[in-house]
């Protein structure tokens, strides 16, 4: 029989072929057919070898392999596999099945049915597919599809695998009707009409692909909770004007990782809510970088660079955070929808050839806010809003030809967060700043408009979110009270930070101050402060407790001494030979060899440099005296 060594090594490989990873959606695991089967050949010049495909087909049974050489390619066929086998070719190239412009090319009627390794071709009109499945739990894997109505079509069929295909000039490279928990891996989809049309199906994953050089990109139709991640969707550019390399009715779709370039539109989403569109590369299209016409969605941590028409154009409740928007030909950011949070973006040098855009502009809409961005470089405006109610605060205007405009002079929006907390930073305000508190001493106007930036940072945003800790002395004495200030590092104050010490836990009032007590030690011990609060950077420093514990209170003293300092009212010597007379107890004590002794300052007596002698009071004694040696008393 021919090539029979050759047969069992790809069968093994088949079998042994790894499936995506779908990302932790609720995808039900595939097992797939034995090898305990027997292997049934096609083609090729082996004894009792079919000639074709659907009788191998027909003669085997559930767990067998049927094995087609690509000798007599190509078969002529409509295959409907209604077993669960293994239907392996020799060869995509060149092991070839072709409909012959008539039906299903091939069907999979039944669950867990393995194909891999053919070349599928000329399916019939009217929905007709190279590969059609009424089925659950397949696999697809290593098939090329070329003009065909519908490459693959999976019509209420789930968790199957459909990987590492190239699927080329067809009206719909894929099509999902009613179709859940499948796994689309790898694949090569390009120069279809239509990439991948998805209507009502749920946690699909879409991942690994090329989809280029079609004339729409993804379509997806009241379908939800799928992932569309780590793709590669470019220049699927031919269709009319609205077309988009991914378009969007549905609702927590997640569009991920994908590098989305030189189509017509990059990312519609047209209806639904709490989509997110994260960490992509969209940019080069020929119109708008993202166009979002419904509420409730996100736009996270994307590169949107070089459209040729708006970066972002968004409607109501949507949040727009952390995204590097630039080089948009119209406005970076267009907002026309009320309550939208855009928080911590990067414009940069949008609307460069558009004389009335600006890096962000507030079309329409209200109680939008925005803040902790970073707006620059704009030939014409950094903000253009045209609508009031709208909290602007905490972000850096940089060198645009008009930083802010309103449109009319009877607009009323918030500049600012109030004192302490400031406004925006200006890269043209003149103003200064005496009392060194991070704010300007007056206000920013708003060009065109009656708006005041009431209080303009000096300083970018970005220093007035690292907080610091102030302390007057970083060692207290044990018992006394102790002052904790919180700025930022631009030196503004900071209400509301929770400062931890000594596991005890404050909040700072309006001046940024909270008050400790320090701790009983028994010796000089190191704290650590800490000072939160969400959103802003961490700081700590670090405080010395020191031991004050007193012995004794009366003494007479006098002997030799070295190494005398003064701290906070105390006066420490070590003693070389020093004699002290405790008034209480009656009792003479005997210091030497470096023992250290601490008394306070406001004794009656003669301290030189070597010497000392005189009355004493509130002595302590340090805990590391080596040595102490009493007498009898002189009396009773």
């Amino acid at each position: 029989m021919k090539r029979k060594c050759l047969v069992v090594g790809i069968i093994l490989l088949f079998i042994g072929t790894t499936i995506i990873p779908s990302n932790g959606q609720n995808i039900e695991k595939i097992s797939w057919p034995t090898s305990s089967g027997i292997t049934l050949y096609v083609g090729g010049s082996g004894p009792g070898n079919y000639t074709r495909i659907q009788d191998a087909i027909n003669d085997s049974h559930d767990g067998d392999t049927v094995f087609v050489y690509d000798d007599s390619s190509p078969y002529y066929e409509n295959i409907m596999i209604n077993k669960s086998i293994n239907l392996f070719g020799e060869n995509w190239n060149t092991d070839i099945i072709d409909g012959d412009g008539y039906g299903d090319v091939v069907t999979l009627s039944v669950d867990k049915i393995f194909l891999r390794g053919f070349r599928i071709q000329n399916s019939g009109d009217n929905n007709n597919a190279g590969i059609k499945l009424h089925s659950n739990s397949n696999s697809i894997n290593g098939i090329i599809l070329t003009n065909n109505n519908v490459g693959v079509l999976l019509n209420t069929s789930h968790s199957n695998s459909v990987s590492n295909n190239i699927i080329q000039q067809c009206c719909d490279g894929i099509i999902l009707i009613s179709s859940d928990n499948n796994i689309f891996g790898g694949n090569t989809i390009i120069n279809n009409a239509v990439a991948f049309d998805m209507q009502s199906s749920n946690y699909n994953n879409i991942s690994y692909s090329i989809i280029k050089e079609n004339h729409f990109g993804l379509s997806l139709e009241n379908s939800n909770h799928n992932i569309i991640g780590r793709n590669v969707i470019q220049k699927n550019r031919d269709g009319v004007n609205s077309s988009s390399a991914i378009y969007l009715k549905g609702d927590d779709n997640n569009i991920t990782l994908n590098t989305v370039n030189n189509n017509i539109i990059g990312v519609t989403i047209r209806s639904g809510h709490d989509n997110n569109i994260n960490k992509n590369f969209i940019g080069y299209n020929s119109n708008n970088g993202i166009a979002i016409f419904s509420s409730n969605n996100t736009i996270y941590r994307n590169t949107i660079s070089f459209n040729n028409e708006r970066g972002i154009f968004c409607f109501s409740n949507t949040t727009v955070n952390d995204n590097i928007i630039e080089y948009s030909r119209c406005e970076g950011l267009l907002l026309q929808g009320d309550d939208c949070i855009v928080e911590d973006n990067d414009f940069i040098n949008n609307s460069h050839n558009w004389s009335s855009g600006g890096n962000l502009v507030v079309l329409s809409g209200e109680h939008n806010t925005i803040f902790k961005n970073t707006i620059r470089d704009s030939n014409t405006y950094g903000i253009l809003v045209q609508t009031s109610n709208n909290t602007i605060y905490h972000n850096d205007f940089l060198d645009n030809a008009i930083n802010a405009h309103e449109v009319v002079n009877y607009l009323y929006n918030n500049w600012d967060d109030g004192y302490p907390l400031g406004g925006n930073h200006w890269s043209d305000y003149t103003g200064n700043d005496s009392n060194h508190d991070g704010i300007g001493d007056t206000s920013y106007n708003i060009s065109s408009g009656n708006s005041k930036d009431r209080y303009p940072l000096i300083h970018t945003h970005d220093l007035y979110y690292a907080l610091h800790i102030i302390l007057s002395s970083h060692e207290v004495r044990e018992g006394s009270i102790f002052n904790v200030t919180v700025k930022s590092v631009a030196n503004s104050i900071i209400p509301d930070v929770i400062v931890t010490f000594n596991n005890e836990t404050k909040i700072t009032d309006s001046n940024g101050a909270v008050r400790f007590t320090a701790p009983e030690v028994i010796i000089n011990t190191t704290f650590t402060i800490i000072a939160s609060k969400p959103g802003y950077i961490n700081s700590s420093t670090y405080i010395i407790v020191k031991n004050t514990v007193s012995e004794f209170k009366k003494i007479i003293m006098f002997g030799r001494y070295t190494n005398k300092s003064i701290d906070d009212g105390f006066i420490t010597i070590e003693a070389v030979n020093i004699q002290i007379f405790l008034f209480r107890s009656f009792q003479f004590l005997h210091y030497y060899s470096n023992e250290k002794l601490t008394f306070s300052n406001d004794y009656k007596g003669i301290i030189t440099r070597r010497f000392i002698i005189g009355w004493f009071s509130a002595v302590n004694i340090s805990l590391s005296k080596l040595y102490k040696k009493e007498l009898k008393p002189m009396i009773g």
